[in-house]
């Protein structure tokens, strides 16, 4: 799969989840959820590939546990 491709997948299935995503004019992506306090923001262009992505779902997961403490 291109890297395109897979940046397109991922921020497809953050939305199925109830994530909301924007595109930024610096050329990222805004992903905010109703259930955090602020936004996560993440590079948008296929060459920031797999760490970035991996980068930004623990920064998820670490806001989506924090906000149940």
């Amino acid at each position: 799969m291109s890297a395109e491709r897979e940046a397109q997948k991922f921020f497809r299935d953050l939305r199925r989840q109830g994530f909301e995503t924007a595109k930024t004019n610096g050329g990222h992506v805004r992903i905010s959820h109703p259930d955090l306090s602020g936004p996560v923001f993440a590079p948008s262009t296929p060459g920031d590939g797999q760490r970035g992505r991996k980068n930004v779902l623990a920064k998820l997961r670490r806001m989506m546990r924090d906000r149940r403490t």
